[in-house]
């Protein structure tokens, strides 16, 4: 990001770590039952503004 840019977050965010754990775990089961490998199957995660910080934090190193 450029020096005092923005970073405007379009996506819906988990309301908590709960509702975050349950989809991360759902897409794993759909994966699992359906025999999905990586780049097949799409599944939108939803991520506590905590983990979605930290995600784009970690990202610049």
């Amino acid at each position: 990001m450029k020096q005092n840019g923005f970073y405007v977050e379009t996506d819906y965010t988990a309301p908590n770590q709960d509702y975050e754990d349950f989809h991360f775990n759902e897409n794993k089961r759909i994966r699992s039952e359906l025999r999905i490998t990586d780049g097949f199957y799409h599944y939108d995660m939803p991520c506590t503004v905590e983990n979605r910080i930290t995600l784009i934090l970690d990202s610049y190193v």
